[in-house]
């Protein structure tokens, strides 16, 4: 039985930015359970490391993204499991790697990326906030 979810969004971040998977008719996204399955593994995996509440699910027609509070730009890993052969990409500091998988649960394997990827994005200084630091010595 598949479940209909369209957005997941943290209490901490709410984007502002115009994201692809908006612009799909909605009846079209459907997140199946697999899915679903996968992300709240990667949810408990991360506990560690980050607040899981930050860890955030976009469902789009042909992948299910896994971000941090919701930002696009700070992507954890991404399914796709809608298509024949079906594989999980994972990101890091050196880019993104495309895993094929039989399944779901086999991101449990790449623990240890995930949580590299999310320390990353911690530990790295925000662009925005250092031109406005700037702007405002100026």
């Amino acid at each position: 039985m598949d479940i209909r979810i369209h957005r997941v969004d943290t209490p901490f971040h709410k984007p502002t930015h115009l994201d692809p998977c908006e612009c799909a008719d909605e009846d079209s996204i459907e997140t199946t359970t697999e899915e679903l399955e996968a992300f709240y593994a990667v949810r408990a995996m991360l506990r560690s490391v980050v607040d899981c509440r930050r860890v955030a699910m976009r469902d789009c027609i042909r992948e299910c993204k896994v971000l941090l509070d919701g930002d696009i730009y700070r992507p954890i890993c991404k399914f796709n499991f809608h298509q024949v052969e079906k594989s999980i990409v994972l990101y890091s500091r050196d880019g993104a790697e495309l895993i094929p998988v039989h399944n779901g649960s086999e991101i449990e394997e790449y623990a240890d990326v995930l949580r590299a990827t999310v320390a990353w994005y911690e530990s790295e200084q925000p662009v925005k906030m250092q031109v406005l630091e700037d702007e405002v010595m100026a």
